[in-house]
């Protein structure tokens, strides 16, 4: 109990000398800090993107977005397709076991390949946006609009 007594004694007087110490700098790195962002934010700002560079970013993730949209159309037509022969196929046993067992094997491949579909899908759309990010950076300016989802663009569009 003794010793328990003293660590506490010894932790609260270490914190009493400590905390003022470690709060005596009082914000001026704050507001230093926050004055470097926005200077760096104003610069960004007034900085022109260069047009056809964005132009052509934006049309190469168009086209891969496109593209992964149609590989996804093709795979989802295809297990639709597969799961309607299947299913056909299987309500045509006779046998009640046979037959669910059948009817359930249809239905799990169905799944299956509408989940891998789905994963491929939001893979290759993800790329597609992470390339596009990367190059409308390199373009310069300071972009916001189809950077996050397609939103306004903050540089100025009328020169």
């Amino acid at each position: 109990m003794r010793r328990l007594l003293l660590s506490a004694a010894a932790i609260g007087t270490s914190l009493t000398l400590v905390a003022p110490a470690a709060f005596a700098y009082s914000g001026n790195l704050n507001s230093e800090i926050k004055l470097r962002i926005k200077t760096e934010m104003d610069v960004r700002r007034n900085q022109k993107p260069d047009l056809p560079c964005v132009k052509m970013a934006v049309e190469k993730r168009e086209a891969a977005v496109l593209a992964a949209f149609d590989a996804f159309s093709g795979i989802w037509r295809s297990a639709l397709l597969t799961r309607s022969s299947e299913l056909s196929v299987a309500w045509s046993i006779e046998n009640k076991d046979s037959r669910n067992s059948a009817v359930r094997a249809a239905w799990k491949k169905f799944r299956d390949s509408k989940k891998s579909a789905q994963r491929v899908f939001r893979d290759a759309r993800k790329n597609a946006w992470n390339a596009f990010r990367k190059e409308a950076r390199a373009c310069g300016g300071s972009l916001s609009m189809g950077l996050e989802g397609g939103a306004e663009m903050s540089a100025d569009l009328d020169n």
